[in-house]
């Protein structure tokens, strides 16, 4: 067992000292941040306001128009072509000609622009037209247009409650499906990445020292199964720490600017009565215009996080440590990185499979038939299981029984992988196929 322990150190301190380690951990939240920054920073800065003329020759339109933070109509008697000249020296940035029209079927209005028009600009515009034709109709209807308002505006909020789990007085708390299926699929995500970066590492390092020779010394002191596990492991470790550092540098990050918020700026209780305060900053008046995306960030920060965090830790070494020990099976019994992708395909099927089912059969019914065996079978289970356990609904017994045929799958692979290992290790020039993986498998000792 100390020479597992001297693999896995050798595996762990070679592949953490390297800069492009230190760079990828450090670097990578930073600038995820720095690119959010800048993309918010470039569509702030790109929101110009736009002079737009409009030729209203029906005469419905006129100072019915309302300006918005992009857009602001000016309207116009001046012939077509004059305006379009306009258009043509860059004195407004497009030009609107309204025909007369018959409200029963309003058809010819024109937009004018140098370039395609963006779908935003015209959208906008279309809808306040539809708006304004759509008052004229209830004028002539003889409804009042006050009336019809209240009856568009009226909306039904529904709040749900997981039975499942229960705060400190009894009570089911409140969930956020939205919230839930973004935290599983995120974890997911990282999963499904790590294991194809990691497993591909591990691969690698093995194909690498076949073709030099090193490992021929190294058996001679270590088991090869010895060195397969060390390798799976150490690897392992490296990811652990990657990941682990990801969430300290990401933490500092959302905590120093969380300083900066007010006090219950995620609560919508406490937010609803800011909805009309003068003196409530931009961040509090968005929640308080938006109660759903308060009540969800406040969802969010009452979620079960000890329970969802342990699973997503335990199925995301369960699931790298068994494709891992297969990864590194493959890589012993090929010469190239070339050769290996024949033998990839089929492990690669699984994890495809459960990617996909995450965001159609998991995502629409995370307790149904489909989810719950996806979440059994110890291939696919790292990603299912990861998302159905934000959700809720998922009994003790599932989540145990689900952890245990992981271990189990776990031990198989291990032991298949194994004995691929130790004569693929050292054979060279030979060529594989799966019957000759079938042999190696079954052949003693």
């Amino acid at each position: 067992m100390n020479k597992v322990f001297i693999v896995i150190r050798r595996e762990y301190l070679v592949r953490v000292k390297k800069k492009s380690f230190l760079l990828l951990t450090f670097g990578t939240p930073l600038m995820i941040i720095g690119l959010i920054a800048a993309v918010l920073a470039i569509s702030v800065a790109g929101k110009e306001e736009r002079n737009i003329t409009i030729l209203d020759q029906s005469g419905l339109f006129v100072d019915h128009l309302e300006d918005t933070k992009s857009m602001n109509f000016t309207f116009s008697t001046l012939p077509i072509d004059v305006l379009l000249d306009s258009l043509e020296a860059g004195k407004t940035f497009a030009v609107v000609q309204i025909p007369e029209m018959d409200l029963n079927d309003p058809k010819g209005v024109r937009f004018h622009q140098k370039g395609n028009p963006t779908s935003s600009i015209t959208g906008n515009l279309s809808r306040q037209l539809a708006n304004r034709i759509r008052e004229l109709r209830l004028e002539e209807e003889g409804i009042a247009k006050g009336t019809l308002d209240s009856l568009n505006n009226i909306q039904v909020t529904m709040a749900t409650f997981d039975i499942t789990a229960t705060d400190e007085k009894g009570e089911a708390q409140q969930s956020s499906a939205g919230a839930a299926q973004g935290i599983g699929m995120a974890f997911a995500v990282i999963i499904y990445l790590f294991i194809f970066l990691y497993g591909a590492m591990v691969m690698r390092g093995v194909i690498e020292e076949k073709m030099s020779r090193i490992v021929e010394v190294i058996v001679s002191s270590v088991k090869p199964f010895q060195l397969m596990m060390g390798k799976v492991i150490g690897v392992a470790l490296v990811g652990l720490t990657q990941l682990t550092l990801w969430v300290i540098v990401l933490g500092v990050i959302i905590g120093v600017g969380a300083s900066f918020l007010p006090e219950n700026a995620f609560d919508p209780e406490a937010l609803s009565a800011l909805a009309e305060a003068p003196q409530a900053n931009m961040l509090q008046s968005s929640f308080a215009e938006n109660p759903e995306l308060a009540q969800g960030l406040f969802t969010v920060a009452n979620m079960p996080w000890g329970q969802i965090l342990t699973t997503f830790l335990f199925f995301f070494l369960g699931g790298y440590l068994m494709y891992g020990a297969l990864f590194a099976a493959i890589g012993s019994a090929v010469d190239s990185d070339a050769d290996s992708q024949q033998f990839m395909f089929p492990i690669t099927i699984p994890l495809l499979i459960a990617y996909m089912a995450a965001f159609t059969v998991v995502g629409e019914d995370p307790n149904g038939p489909a989810s719950f065996w996806l979440s059994m079978i110890p291939l696919t289970s790292p990603i299912i299981m990861t998302i159905r356990v934000p959700f809720g609904g998922v009994a003790t017994w599932e989540l145990i029984l689900s952890m245990a045929l992981l271990i189990l799958g776990f031990l198989g692979t291990i032991w298949m992988a194994g004995r691929i290992y130790r004569i693929g290790i050292l054979m060279h020039g030979t060529k594989i196929n799966y019957k000759v993986l079938a042999k190696w498998v079954r052949m003693r000792n």
